[in-house]
């Protein structure tokens, strides 16, 4: 009896790299373009009570769903350009294998779980 292999986990695994690098790519475009229209940190503390933009809180809900790995930028904060690129582009890396074994996941479900894996081995 020959084991069929999915595709699934493959395909989602290069998703998860494609969605990692849209969203850098988007917060890229806010950062340098301010869609937003954000005002400056002393604006916002002359201001008093500030509150992000609906639009702005979603997407970063968005991200942080679609791409956990975004939470490294935790640990870079403040430390320039080229560290926060460098933990988006970690970050986008680290949703393939994320994105495969939820695939994987999937795909054995989709067998009915019936012990054999969805990739050949």
């Amino acid at each position: 009896m020959a084991l069929t292999t999915s595709k699934l986990p493959l395909r989602l695994a290069v998703l998860g790299i494609i969605v990692g690098l849209g969203l850098m790519a988007t917060w890229w475009y806010v950062d340098k373009y301010d869609p937003f229209h954000l005002p400056t940190w002393q604006q916002a503390q002359s201001m008093g009570n500030f509150s992000a933009p609906r639009p702005l809180r979603f997407l970063q809900d968005v991200t942080f769903a679609l791409c956990p790995g975004s939470l490294l930028h935790v640990f870079t904060m403040d430390s320039g350009n080229v560290m926060t690129y460098l933990t988006w582009i970690v970050a986008a890396l680290l949703n393939g294998p994320l994105y495969y074994l939820i695939g994987w996941v999937i795909a054995m479900l989709m067998k009915g779980g019936r012990g054999t894996s969805p990739v050949a081995g």
